[in-house]
């Protein structure tokens, strides 16, 4: 019986290990994924107005 309970406390270990890493990866990729994709789209819509705006500014008016 003893060497039922010593086994058990052991294998519960690497498991309660195994959950952090799991944890910490997860929110790690969450975190990622929430605040990469709109992080570029405002990069390249910033980009692409600031484009747009200098073509028309630099356009001269036809008389």
């Amino acid at each position: 019986m003893d060497s039922s309970s010593g086994l058990s406390s052991r294998s519960s270990a690497p498991k309660h290990d195994r959950n952090q890493w799991a944890s910490l990866i997860g929110g790690a990729i969450a975190l990622i994924t929430l605040t990469l994709p709109p992080l570029i789209i405002t990069h390249y819509s910033a980009n692409n107005a600031l484009d747009t705006l200098l073509e028309v500014s630099t356009e001269k008016p036809s008389d």
